[in-house]
């Protein structure tokens, strides 16, 4: 039963919402529940009335020229309530998410709040309590492949971007990891980076991520910058891209890089990642809603790329850190100290630990100062005020008495 689809009337509109919360005349205003007043004429009343009967009579009897549904009999009859029980969320494609979800609904009157979500992908759910991982693995039976390129030959992932203009991007074999470390430690300071290494025993404080896999005729860079570009159409930046086997294999990643959203201030797949930086726990939810989101990229991106230049396609879970540029020096010695063999390890003990929110404040105040000066320039009437007043400080200078 679509009640969308009735006409709207007033005393539609008075009607529906007396019904949806039984509270609604208590909460209208003294005008509002006079029934003879100019709020609400008697045709109005009757009119409501009987619609309000028909109401509820599908509810009591499931007829009034249309079925309804359980779910809809329970939402009509309780209100605002049927949005707090998980089930009949579900049923209507919504799960219980946080504020910081830029498409967060608040729902209900009694407090604390409750926010609700559209699931983007609900395809991917079976019950609304579903961990990330049981998401992205059943992201996997739906969209992953595997070809030729084997994987777990560089299961190694370290990317940073660093003042001057220099930049470490490296995916490669797990043994490289000292080399990569002192590239990491020598180098000039990190603005934003990334460690990851593939796993598959970390539990819920692992990282997901995807690895698309591609070899065409022109090489793996150019189909890698494909790939990219097709990403960019999603809305999607950040990817890390690279080649393989002397440019037979262009390779795009996309891991889950919360702290670097933060950081670079993007609202990425919804989220406002600088308020998620205060939700506590192992951010069950923020991975969720990033695993739709990216999930359904990847199936965007599968169907516009020649499907006979895709060899694979890997959604994988990685023991990561993408808070490089948080770690102080000490901090960031001790990890590149690590060996190869314990660095899952460190990674995991990195992942569990609380944010550095005085860290966080000052970078956005710093950023925020540097998009201030960058701005100025670009203002077309900037110069010419600043102009404007020398010009009448000159004026004032000239015309004003000499003293003796």
């Amino acid at each position: 039963m679509n009640l969308r689809c009735w006409p709207a009337p007033r005393a539609f509109d008075i009607a529906l919402s007396s019904v949806r919360d039984p509270l609604y005349f208590r909460r209208r205003k003294p005008a509002d529940r006079q029934w003879g007043s100019s709020k609400l004429g008697a045709a109005e009343c009757a009119a409501s009335h009987t619609f309000v009967q028909s109401i509820w009579n599908a509810v009591n009897y499931g007829h009034s020229g249309e079925s309804v549904s359980p779910s809809e009999q329970y939402m009509l009859s309780n209100g605002d309530e049927c949005m707090r029980n998980e089930l009949d969320l579900f049923a209507q494609g919504r799960v219980n998410t946080f504020d910081w979800v830029l498409e967060a609904e608040a729902v209900g009157t009694v407090e604390p709040r409750t926010f609700v979500r559209k699931l983007a992908c609900p395809r991917l759910y079976a019950t609304p309590s579903d961990p990330w991982q049981q998401v992205w693995r059943r992201a996997g039976e739906w969209l992953g492949k595997r070809g030729e390129y084997g994987l777990s030959a560089s299961p190694l992932d370290v990317w940073a971007q660093c003042d001057g203009d220099y930049s470490i991007e490296s995916t490669s074999p797990l043994e490289r990891w000292p080399e990569l470390a002192r590239s990491l430690r020598r180098g000039p300071r990190i603005r934003t980076g990334l460690v990851a290494v593939q796993t598959t025993d970390t539990g819920p404080k692992a990282y997901p991520g995807v690895t698309v896999v591609v070899e065409t005729p022109s090489g793996g860079t150019a189909g890698a910058l494909m790939l990219v570009q097709l990403f960019t159409r999603q809305g999607i930046g950040g990817c890390l891209a690279t080649q393989a086997d002397n440019d037979r294999w262009g390779i795009v990643k996309l891991i889950y890089s919360p702290c670097w959203y933060a950081a670079d201030e993007e609202r990425f797949f919804g989220v406002d990642w600088a308020r998620w930086t205060e939700a506590p726990g192992d951010q069950n939810e923020s991975k969720r809603l990033w695993c739709e989101h990216a999930a359904l990229a990847i199936a965007q991106v599968v169907r516009e790329f020649p499907p006979l230049c895709i060899d694979s396609v890997f959604f994988d879970e990685y023991a990561a850190t993408d808070r490089l540029w948080l770690l102080s020096k000490r901090q960031l010695r001790h990890l590149c100290d690590v060996p190869h063999g314990q660095l899952r390890v460190e990674l995991t003990r990195l992942a569990g630990e609380a944010l550095p929110l005085a860290a966080f404040k000052q970078h956005w105040n710093a950023m925020a100062a540097r998009k201030r000066v960058a701005t100025m320039p670009e203002d077309d009437n900037f110069w010419g005020r600043l102009a404007q007043h020398f010009e009448r400080e000159r004026e004032l200078d000239r015309d004003a008495p000499i003293e003796d």
